[in-house]
């Protein structure tokens, strides 16, 4: 069944924003890269049309400077990437695989499954000036990922804002409620 709606647990979204303010406000973890970069994983449960996002897992370490994967990111902004302030080279994110596996056993001990990946947008655009929508690179890299991706806008760190779509595609938003206690 094709999901029609997102239900957001409250606390749930707090911890995102948190995570979010934190990296942008450049208050890092000794485990993370210094960098205004938030990314996480999303675990929630599926039931008829509606997806409820129970747990996040924000992710601390990010790849995308090791030798290979840089070699791979940078070509991939490059095919994919729009020209922004910030250079092809300091953008994108690439999950350390330790991490990932240990959000999914996380999850399945909880009865959740990982639904989806979050990650902010910083720099307004030209026709873009919110940035709470998936970009080229974002549906690329989403691609048959079969998962849901939260585009969180702290362009106005003041006045967040999240979109959800399907594989990054921008046709296929999903609207999100948020409740408490899910």
């Amino acid at each position: 069944m094709e999901i029609k709606q997102i239900i957001f647990d409250k606390a749930q979204y707090d911890a995102l924003i948190a995570h979010c303010r934190r990296k942008f406000s450049g208050q890092y973890l000794p485990e993370e890269r210094p960098e205004k970069k938030a990314y996480g994983l999303a675990g929630g449960k599926k039931g008829g049309d509606k997806l409820t996002i129970c747990k996040i897992f924000p992710l601390k370490k990010n790849l995308r400077n090791e030798d290979y994967y840089d070699e791979e990111m940078t070509k991939t902004m490059y095919a994919h990437g729009i020209p922004s302030k910030t250079p092809f080279e300091r953008r994108g994110w690439v999950a350390d695989p330790q991490e990932v596996f240990a959000a999914y056993q996380e999850a399945e001990a909880s009865g959740l499954e990982i639904v989806g990946s979050y990650h902010m947008h910083l720099v307004p655009w030209p026709g873009d000036p919110i940035r709470d929508t998936p970009t080229e690179i974002d549906t690329v890299l989403a691609e048959d990922s079969n998962m849901y991706n939260f585009i969180i806008s702290l362009v106005d760190p003041d006045k967040p804002s999240m979109r959800a779509f399907y594989e990054s595609i921008l046709e296929k938003e999903i609207p999100i409620i948020y409740t408490e206690n899910v």
